[in-house]
């Protein structure tokens, strides 16, 4: 989720190119490098593209937009499009204006569910489907992600350098920070990214939303579906990961190692299995 993303300080963010698309008022930072068959993979919550891009091997194209009060997307717009469908709707124009029809489409936590909502309103735009740390399933506020809330109240009422020092004593944070430091240490950059208190709105806003209910469901899904998981993620629990390959009558679950154990086979396995998964579905539609 949400920005608990250890493998973003790995990607160099000098190394990456970024373009823009105007859409609503709203001018959107995106990504794409790279050539041969496109993977749109989107980012988590607090995020952005150097996400994906430290997680993937390259050996395709690349492309990732930057939601709304992400990354270098500016200004933040009106605080009632921060949902899932609206992100879903962007990215599909991304994909509309760079002449992409159809797609491996995926996204880690928040860019999961983006992800998945792309699928389930659109099958016809999705070749396979891609979910990396799934953190939301059918109803808003997770228990994970409440921490998420937590840090955008922070950010709120004491700014940055008072909602960071506050949060070094919130009961919720110490107990992530003893399992799980890399988790906490993303949730400590949130306060230091760019427009952070303008952007606090975007942590409260999307856990308050879910990606698929009422209308779209899990069950819906029919494309070719990769989910990915580990053990020992507080914000992203192994079992929202099962729940989601449970339900998607087409989806493949795969662990791979804690990234607190060891960052290095983390990266390696996504990247990995995420280049088996393209291969593959690249040849059952060639």
């Amino acid at each position: 989720m949400p920005g608990v993303y250890p493998e973003r300080a790995r990607a160099d963010p000098a190394l990456v190119t970024m373009r823009t698309l105007a859409r609503e008022g709203i001018t959107f930072s995106y990504l794409d490098r790279g050539v041969g068959e496109p993977f749109v993979f989107q980012h988590g919550l607090g995020g952005d593209a150097t996400q994906p891009d430290a997680l993937y091997d390259h050996r395709r194209r690349l492309v990732c937009l930057e939601c709304r009060a992400h990354g270098g997307t500016v200004p933040l717009g009106d605080p009632e499009t921060l949902t899932f469908a609206t992100f879903a709707a962007d990215v599909l124009a991304l994909m509309d204006h760079l002449g992409i029809e159809c797609a491996l489409v995926g996204g880690v936590s928040m860019g999961a569910g983006v992800a998945a909502r792309i699928a389930a309103d659109h099958p016809e735009r999705v070749a396979g489907l891609v979910l990396v740390r799934p953190a939301w399933l059918d109803a808003p506020h997770p228990d994970g992600l409440r921490i998420m809330e937590t840090v955008a109240e922070l950010i709120q009422r004491d700014g940055i350098q008072g909602g960071l020092a506050a949060l070094e004593h919130d009961p919720s944070y110490q107990a992530i920070a003893t399992r799980a430091p890399s988790a906490a240490a993303s949730l400590r950059r949130q306060f230091g990214r760019r427009l952070a208190r303008e952007r606090a709105t975007v942590l409260q806003r999307m856990p308050a939303d879910f990606p698929l209910s009422k209308g779209p469901q899990w069950t819906d899904i029919t494309t070719p579906t990769l989910v990915i998981a580990t053990h020992g993620d507080p914000i992203h629990p192994f079992t929202i990961a099962e729940t989601i390959a449970a339900r998607i009558p087409t989806a493949t679950l795969h662990e791979v190692p804690s990234i607190e154990i060891d960052p290095y086979a983390y990266t390696r396995d996504i990247a990995d299995s995420l280049a088996t998964f393209a291969d593959k579905t690249q040849n059952s539609h060639g």
